[in-house]
């Protein structure tokens, strides 16, 4: 797949946090870790992720959401994906730019090779980030977007590893039964229920269809 004709989309540029300070194992271990993240996301959403994440210069990536309308939700699975997988008492995080605009062409082999609108837009605000981790950036979207964004990300930079696999479930859809049985050990509902309650999840969800409404008719 090539696109060659202009589209409206969202290009999600991120990197991992302080990846540099990692050890050289954790670090050799950061793309087999990133593209693990894509290839999830790409199933959990198989309709709107039409080419595979690309991981360059180890801790880096870029990925496109089109229609854009559920790119907050992606970036959101994809970053619960690394927290969740963060060894005991080494809590990983990624920063995460997700740029709304114009998509001149994107190479099949090649996501970070393409070129519009978007993908400079999602490159300046992750640029941009500082002791933020989340942005949404594209001409049009309401002001009140970006303080969804700014208050979401605030939420998820408190979340241990297991509080953001609850959520990364939750954005599957699933029950809270479900995950119970899904989860690494042993759990109960009632666990799962104490992990989702203390992520917030009950305002996470709200946020994303604010951020889904708002972003739908551009």
């Amino acid at each position: 797949m090539f696109w060659t004709n202009p589209k409206f989309a969202a290009v999600l540029t991120g990197d991992v946090v302080n990846s540099r300070r990692l050890p050289r194992d954790r670090r050799e271990a950061l793309p087999r870790l990133l593209k693990e993240a894509g290839r999830a996301a790409r199933k959990a959403f198989p309709r709107i992720i039409p080419f595979e994440l690309q991981v360059f210069r180890g801790d880096s990536w870029q990925l496109v959401v089109e229609p854009p309308a559920q790119a907050l939700r992606v970036a959101l699975f994809l970053r619960c994906h690394v927290i969740a997988a963060s060894p005991p008492g080494a809590l990983q995080d990624m920063r995460i730019a997700i740029g709304v605009d114009q998509v001149d062409f994107v190479p099949d082999h090649a996501v970070s090779e393409g070129d519009g609108a978007a993908y400079r837009a999602s490159g300046a605000a992750l640029d941009g980030l500082k002791q933020a981790r989340l942005a949404l950036v594209g001409p049009g979207l309401p002001r009140g977007l970006s303080v969804c964004v700014t208050l979401l990300d605030a939420l998820i930079q408190k979340w241990t590893a297991r509080q953001a696999l609850a959520v990364q479930h939750k954005l599957l859809g699933q029950t809270q039964s479900e995950i119970a049985k899904a989860w690494p050990e042993r759990s109960t509902q009632q666990a799962v229920a104490d992990q989702l309650a203390r992520a917030r999840w009950s305002a996470v969800a709200e946020a994303l269809q604010f951020a889904e409404e708002e972003t739908n008719p551009l």
